[in-house]
């Protein structure tokens, strides 16, 4: 008798368990996800990158989301945006002389852009960068690094309308070109970079309705400062 009270009393703890317990959630696959190989900071969980007489290294990354939160720059429909991204670089060093060259190419696609702005939406981003360079320990303190680059941005329709000052239409797309040159200086006893960069920067936006193009006022900027890694 007393065997089947205790095993009735465990089973009705066990259905208000059940009662109580917290809803099962379900998590999309495609869930505000991206992955990418190797290591930023690491050279021997990089690949061995930068560790050979002559290295060279190619790399990739994917990522999506459909996340109703995102603040990003992805349009909504209802509720729901939809966004995928991809990305290749690549970056090649004479070790003996400190020459390099690295280059990428990344795009956005948006497949909400069309459906919440209008059939003649942009509704794919790109950009592609470039750069050279030297790299040399000319001072005992640490490597100096000296380099130039070239940056394009192709933006395509902003995720809400959006006009330039003085214009009535909204932008349907922008072209924006970068150029800079600097040079980074190495202090290896205090795990820190020093650097100068000069950068200068224009472009074009085309008119939603007209098509008509205006050019952006250009840009001249000097950046200084420090980073210390820790």
């Amino acid at each position: 008798m007393k065997t089947r009270i205790i095993a009735g009393l465990i089973l009705f703890a066990l259905s208000l368990g059940g009662l109580n317990a917290s809803p099962r959630v379900r998590i999309l696959m495609d869930f505000d996800w991206k992955f990418a190989l190797g290591h930023a900071g690491d050279p021997r969980r990089d690949f061995n990158h930068g560790t050979a007489y002559f290295t060279y290294l190619a790399k990739a990354g994917y990522g999506e989301t459909t996340d109703n939160n995102d603040t990003g720059s992805c349009a909504v429909v209802g509720t729901r945006r939809d966004c995928q991204w991809w990305g290749v670089s690549a970056t090649i060093q004479h070790i003996p002389t400190g020459l390099f060259l690295y280059g990428g190419y990344g795009q956005q696609m948006d497949d909400n852009a069309k459906r919440a702005l209008g059939a003649s939406a942009e509704d794919t981003n790109s950009t592609a960068y470039i750069q050279g360079g030297i790299e040399q320990k000319v001072f005992a303190i640490g490597k100096t690094v000296v380099f130039g680059e070239y940056r394009k941005d192709e933006a395509g329709s902003p995720e809400v309308a959006r006009t330039l000052i003085g214009h009535a239409n909204s932008i349907r797309e922008s072209e924006l070109d970068f150029w800079a040159t600097g040079i980074v200086q190495s202090i290896d006893a205090a795990a820190m970079d020093v650097y100068v960069i000069y950068r200068h920067a224009e472009g074009v936006t085309t008119d939603f309705t007209s098509q008509a193009k205006t050019p952006i006022d250009g840009f001249d900027m000097i950046m200084m400062g420090a980073r210390i890694q820790f």
